[in-house]
């Protein structure tokens, strides 16, 4: 399995490709011109959970396990949870918002509260 070393060092697996579990997309870059390619896989999370990497050209972007903003370690219920989550991420960062953010509001709005 390929793996990614995250920023603190860490080798990080990517899970492979499979159908519905990969996004593909372009990050803008700041003068709007496209850059780097962003590629989202959905991972394991505690608890039976689901979380996501979102890779930029192959290296680790973002590594992200539990729902953003919310306490406890848990991540999102179902893997289409999952990419429905990595995929609005995906979105931010395609609109230039770096670190992208994930409010309470924005997760009622895409139904990920448990």
């Amino acid at each position: 399995m390929p793996v990614v070393n995250d920023s603190g060092g860490q080798t990080v697996p990517t899970p492979p490709a499979t159908s519905g579990e990969v996004g593909r997309d372009q990050f803008q870059d700041a003068a709007g011109g496209m850059s780097a390619a962003l590629t989202y896989s959905i991972i394991g999370a505690p608890n039976g959970t689901f979380g996501y990497v979102i890779l930029s050209d192959g290296k680790l972007l973002i590594r992200q396990t539990n729902l953003p903003g919310q306490s406890g370690v848990e991540g999102c219920r179902s893997k289409a949870d999952a990419e429905k989550l990595a995929a609005f991420v995906v979105k931010k960062i395609q609109k230039g918002e770096m670190p992208p953010t994930v409010t309470t509001d924005e997760l009622e709005q895409l139904d990920l509260l448990p």
